[in-house]
């Protein structure tokens, strides 16, 4: 069983693109480790702590923007399939690579890495998406497609 990467919702006639928090990694540098490394001595030891705070942060940020940069492709993903997402799955456009990769000024493998094995839910439609490469370079698929639920 796969878990949306990505939450699609309608809010105040928008469409809101949310990261599924139980998909993202609770990460963060410890406070006492980061409290050694401020010492001013340049010992092996504190070298060493130093380095790897570093990288950890590093490691951290690009977790960060990994994350920022599906939430950006999700959402140009939505744009481009508002009238799906609001009339039903005969609306779907089909959608590749390049399109999103030039609207989001990225190379198209840069897209690819982003969205492989990725899963959109969108609530409106009852949907989970798969916006992984290979759907994005044929028409997209949807699995547990139902229609749009209308208020009476």
């Amino acid at each position: 069983m796969s878990f949306p990467d990505v939450f699609v919702h309608r809010h105040n006639n928008n469409w809101r693109v949310e990261l599924n928090p139980d998909n993202a990694p609770r990460l963060r540098i410890n406070s006492q480790y980061a409290r050694l490394v401020r010492r001013a001595d340049s010992s092996t030891d504190n070298l060493y702590l130093r380095n790897h705070l570093q990288e950890a942060r590093w490691f951290l940020k690009s977790l960060k923007n990994r994350n920022q940069t599906l939430l950006r492709v999700a959402s140009c993903i939505v744009e481009r399939q508002r009238e799906f997402l609001e009339s039903g799955e005969e609306w779907m456009k089909p959608l590749v690579l390049r399109d999103i990769a030039e609207a989001m000024q990225m190379h198209e493998s840069t897209i690819s890495r982003v969205t492989t094995q990725k899963y959109m839910h969108t609530r409106a439609a009852s949907t989970s998406s798969n916006i992984s490469s290979p759907v994005m370079s044929a028409p997209v698929t949807v699995v547990n497609v139902h229609p749009p639920r209308f208020a009476p």
